[in-house]
């Protein structure tokens, strides 16, 4: 998760986040992972990812960032 995020700001460059840091991505991964890990077995499931992902209005709109139709 924590690759993840940080190639997304790596992607999305200065001008989604002027300064990331270790700790900043951090806090980010945690936030992300508390919200997707629904039963809190400290294991997020294919399932809760995907859940989370098509319910959560942030990260749907985030992803229309790449959807080459618009």
């Amino acid at each position: 998760m924590t690759d993840i995020v940080s190639a997304i700001y790596d992607l999305m460059g200065k001008v989604s986040e002027p300064s990331v840091d270790e700790d900043t991505v951090k806090e980010k991964v945690d936030r992300i992972f508390q919200k997707m890990d629904k039963n809190k077995d400290g294991v997020v499931t294919l399932d809760e990812f995907l859940e989370c992902c098509r319910k959560d209005e942030d990260i749907s709109s985030s992803m229309a960032v790449f959807d080459s139709s618009i």
